[in-house]
């Protein structure tokens, strides 16, 4: 297995921090398979502070004998996205794809060609934007190696000759242990620890520091594993905002969890969050 790409990197400590987290949210989330190989999939979102409600419908279609993925998706703000993507046919590990979108109601329209190549030390990915101003390039390398990573991420608009992003990040990435670091723009550095100490718990520490304002933020999250179907999760900042989460399996086909944030420093009246998600698949 080769080193994660960039955005990956610390993913494992984010996720702690992140899954099974609704907050401010009711979200049904619902997907099956069909006997032609077509996998469908909706999402809704119900934002209950605003009231707004969101959504997405999006069919997926693997010809696997050439390697082809055909991926639609419709969201309810009328936007049409369309992916072909080709893997492991040119050369293996590599990935090619065409993302398009449509915005009928104001006619916006983008192209975007993906690309991905990993091997055993390297992973690479990059991103061209099709702008008529002038195409936006995004691109990122990391390389690993005995389990220690380095990586930088630019990305750079064409029309103005001019980089609009300049990142970079190091790390060491074991099956149960991790720690990350990445530089944004040499304004913030973000750090992630990870540790799984056994099958049924995990555990992660973040830090952030901006030099601009000199703020910081930590916080310690985990998720205890009580079974294959039951799982508990907390996190806790700097801020005293403290998150605990609770999901269950039920036969396999439905999860359900509910979450909620807490706001440590004024429990009385304190905005605190409370969110729910279900999940069936057929």
């Amino acid at each position: 297995m080769g080193p994660p790409s960039f955005s990956d990197l610390g993913k494992a400590a984010m996720d702690l921090f992140s899954k099974g987290y609704h907050l401010g949210v009711f979200r049904i989330d619902a997907s099956t398979k069909t006997q032609n190989n077509i996998e469908l999939s909706a999402s809704i979102v119900s934002n209950r502070e605003s009231g707004k409600v969101s959504g997405n419908v999006e069919s997926k279609y693997k010809w696997s004998e050439y390697g082809l993925t055909f991926t639609e998706n419709w969201t309810t703000e009328n936007v049409i996205t369309a992916e072909v993507k080709v893997e492991d046919q040119i050369a293996e590990g590599l990935e090619l794809a065409v993302e398009v979108s449509f915005a009928p109601q104001s006619g916006e329209k983008t192209c975007t060609l993906k690309s991905e190549y990993q091997m055993e030390y390297l992973h690479v990915n990059g991103d061209v934007d099709l702008d008529l101003a002038g195409p936006n390039f995004t691109g990122a390398a990391v390389l690993g190696c005995e389990g220690w990573l380095a990586g930088y991420q630019l990305g750079y608009d064409t029309s103005q000759s001019k980089l609009t992003s300049s990142n970079f990040g190091f790390g060491y990435v074991d099956d149960d242990f991790s720690f990350t670091t990445v530089v944004d723009e040499g304004q913030e550095f973000t750090g992630a620890v990870y540790h799984k100490v056994n099958e049924k718990l995990e555990a992660a520490v973040m830090l952030s520091w901006a030099t601009d304002s000199g703020n910081t933020t930590f916080g310690i999250g985990g998720r205890y594993n009580m079974d294959e179907d039951v799982s508990f999760g907390a996190k806790v900042d700097n801020e005293s905002n403290i998150g605990f989460s609770y999901t269950q399996t039920l036969k396999n086909e439905v999860k359900f969890t509910i979450s909620t944030l807490i706001d440590g420093k004024n429990i009385s009246q304190g905005n605190h969050q409370v969110g729910f998600g279900i999940e069936f698949e057929a």
